[in-house]
């Protein structure tokens, strides 16, 4: 319904410009312990992610997401792990099978300790485009992730 101010003048309803943006979110995490030995060292280890968290126009994969909108999005991820022998390792998603380096984090010489981190960032995303996990660890040795101990989620923010 148009009104008229009180000079004559046509004015629209109140209320942001333009149609709301579309929501996308979602997310995995890890409910089941890891505990894997390793003989050598290990490159593109799967994180392993097996529960979802709410989602919209984002689907679960196995150990990954699909984006279904494209967008600007908020992506985030944690790893909470400890390793029995020192080694670096060097956390990172792939993009639809390619590794971005804005999303990776190296922590060095690791023994027996619990560690933890999260990283987050943005990044322009197709539509289809898939997400996941992944380590490289430069020894062996045993790995241990608790329930819990990962997760990814993503939020779009701008179409």
């Amino acid at each position: 319904m148009v009104a008229f101010s009180a000079f004559g003048l046509a004015v629209g309803d109140t209320g942001p410009a333009g149609p709301a943006p579309i929501a996308a979110f979602g997310g995995l995490y890890s409910s089941a312990t890891v505990d894997v030995i390793h003989g050598g060292p290990v490159t593109a280890y799967a994180i392993q992610l097996d529960t979802a968290m709410p989602m919209r126009n984002t689907a679960a994969i196995t150990n990954g997401l699909t984006i279904e909108l494209p967008g600007i999005y908020e992506l985030t991820y944690y790893v909470n792990f400890s390793y029995s022998s020192n080694a670096y390792f060097e956390f990172y998603l792939e993009v639809s099978g390619l590794r971005t380096a804005v999303s990776a984090v190296r922590i060095n010489d690791l023994s027996r300790t619990m560690t933890s981190f999260e990283r987050s960032f943005l990044l322009q995303l197709p539509a289809g485009a898939v997400l996941r996990g992944f380590m490289d660890i430069s020894a062996g040795g045993e790995l241990y992730i608790p329930a819990g101990g990962a997760g990814l989620m993503v939020r779009r923010l701008e179409a």
